[in-house]
């Protein structure tokens, strides 16, 4: 669903997003990598940034997982595991008002190699294996947190 920018704006200072965000893991060891995505919309437009987004009305946790899972990296996993939740008060920055985000971080594994497709949401993906310093402030307390 498309939404004006005045009303987004006013849906940001108003409420809460809700997002799931995908910690998508191949390999194991010191092979293990996360994937990340170049962003082509505000906010973090041009970072590296976790996959996912936001739930949308009357959609499960599970469903928003698998709907992004599958609409911005082309992927399919039957297994999915959540991790934690936390939230995070995004400073004014580019959206031009303060907006609070509450993330529901998932993990998803892969034993076998995969190949993402990236979609509109990401110029393009890419694997890492270590946390960078210019990666966003959320995208490194998630990564952490998920055990990188």
């Amino acid at each position: 669903h498309h939404i004006s920018n005045p009303l987004f704006k006013q849906i940001l200072k108003s409420i809460p997003i809700a997002t799931v965000d995908l910690v998508v893991i191949k390999g194991s060891g010191k092979n293990k990598e996360f994937l990340l995505g170049k962003r082509n919309n505000k906010p973090y437009k041009g970072k590296w940034f976790i996959p996912g987004g936001r739930i949308l009305w009357g959609e499960s946790l599970e469903q928003a997982v698998g709907r992004h899972l599958k609409q911005e990296l082309g992927l399919h996993a039957k297994h999915f595991r959540f991790v934690f939740h936390m939230s995070f008060n995004n400073p004014p920055g580019e959206m031009g008002v303060r907006y609070f985000t509450l993330y529901h971080v998932y993990v998803i594994k892969f034993n076998k190699n995969v190949t993402p497709k990236h979609d509109k949401e990401n110029l393009e993906l890419k694997w890492f294996k270590k946390i960078e310093k210019e990666f966003p402030f959320p995208v490194k307390k998630i990564l952490r947190t998920a055990g990188f």
